[in-house]
């Protein structure tokens, strides 16, 4: 069953995407560059600035943030070579940058503002005060979110939450978050989830979760006081990984449930600080030590490593590029819009989705070693949506143990694998 998932995946990547990788080496002062389709790597594919911070993809451009020489560095993705230095106010210490309708924003960490760079006449950059020390920003229409961690050696201030209109570049609301905000994502409810890291002392790492039109507070998880975490990303099934936890690897919660999915005794990817993923893998980048090579760790979405190898030195973000074929060549299936719910589970989920037209289908549900556990359909459905429930038995009738599964949906002309996690 791996075998066959591996080349379902495989098969995927080879005939949708040529999937591309970009890794910023910030001791090494080099972006990596990294082809999905054959796994070569080249670790000097471009030459950085001082001390890069965070790269991004825009419109076939790579966009580099490096803090120590105050500016945004422009990268062509093709050939690696420098395109442009976009100079920014002389010790403003750029640490993070976001681009919309034009613009790219920037948050300058020791000025304490927010840099908006006109990208059509990059000489033309506006500045509005924000706070002291500001870190990450995210945006849901035309509003944007920056974090404000109002460090000041050697203690850290209120956590702070910016609200900034981008139609007028003016602060509309100032929202009180836990010690030390880094990060921040939006999901597709609008809900704001804010990792706070702590004061790396007495004070731990929680997430905060608010909604970005009303503004108020959705809910809080405390971590573990274990560790400190500084970096939260999406990840399939509706998950959040939260990570930079000093080496020890990501914590996941349910997205939807807010419910820690693991706990201190089982850290995913140890050593993991960045991930990415899409429809067949998961990547992830552990920067080790930050004075030898990080390692970058490619995954299926069971957490089977499928491979991995180094790259530069002080590795410490990435960003990709998908590059599909002709639309022409795509057929859409006749299944779609496959999920269960909830994911976790305990002790039951409804595995639900949709037929495009009248189809034999057989849904089954296996272990990780391939076995199959139980049957759960073989008939022939009408086109529309369907919701099948599996309450964690085996053909049997027994209780299956708590771990992860794979359901295994197959019509006449397509099939899809898809994991979920049972916890009791």
């Amino acid at each position: 069953m791996k075998k066959l998932l591996c080349l379902l995946m495989l098969f995927c990547i080879s005939f949708v995407a040529a999937q591309e990788i970009y890794v910023l080496n910030s001791n090494s002062r080099t972006l990596s560059h990294i082809d999905i389709d054959d796994f070569s790597v080249n670790n000097a594919f471009a030459q950085i600035g001082m001390y890069g911070n965070q790269v991004i993809l825009h419109e076939d451009k790579l966009f580099v943030v490096n803090s120590g020489d105050d500016d945004v560095q422009v990268i062509d993705t093709i050939t690696g070579a420098t395109l442009d230095r976009i100079l920014l106010e002389n010790s403003s210490n750029p640490y993070k940058i976001l681009i919309h309708n034009d613009f790219a924003y920037v948050t300058c960490w020791m000025t304490g503002k927010l840099a908006k760079i006109d990208l059509n006449n990059t000489q033309n950059i506006e500045y509005l005060m924000l706070g002291t020390a500001p870190q990450g920003l995210a945006r849901r229409g035309d509003m944007m979110y920056v974090t404000i961690t109002n460090y000041s050696y050697p203690t850290y201030g209120i956590g702070e939450i910016k609200v900034v209109n981008l139609n007028t570049f003016t602060i509309d609301e100032t929202l009180i978050v836990p010690t030390n905000p880094n990060d921040l994502i939006i999901d597709d409810r609008g809900y704001v989830h804010v990792i706070c890291s702590g004061d790396y002392g007495t004070i731990f790492s929680q997430v905060s979760i608010f909604d970005s039109e009303s503004l108020e507070n959705i809910h809080t998880i405390e971590l573990p006081e274990v560790s400190f975490f500084s970096t939260i990303q999406f990840s399939p099934d509706n998950l959040v990984f939260v990570g930079n936890a000093l080496g020890l690897g990501f914590l996941v919660y349910d997205m939807e449930n807010f419910g820690l999915v693991n706990d201190q005794s089982s850290f995913l990817f140890a050593g993991g600080e960045s991930l990415l993923y899409d429809d067949n893998y998961l990547y992830v980048l552990k920067p080790g030590n930050y004075v030898s090579p990080a390692d970058f760790s490619i995954y299926s979405h069971s957490y089977d490593l499928m491979h991995e190898t180094n790259l530069g030195i002080g590795s410490n973000s990435m960003t990709y590029k998908g590059t599909p074929v002709s639309v022409k060549d795509i057929v859409l299936p006749d299944l779609h819009n496959i999920k269960a719910y909830p994911n976790p589970f305990n002790p039951e989920t409804t595995i639900s989705f949709t037929l495009s037209v009248a189809s034999n289908i057989r849904v089954d549900i296996y272990n990780t070693k391939g076995q199959r556990v139980k049957s759960l359909q073989n008939a022939h459905l009408p086109a529309g949506e369907h919701k099948i429930a599996w309450n964690g038995s085996d053909e049997d009738g027994h209780q299956v143990a708590s771990g992860i599964y794979f359901y295994h949906i197959k019509t006449d002309d397509y099939s899809a694998v898809k994991k979920m996690m049972l916890m009791k």
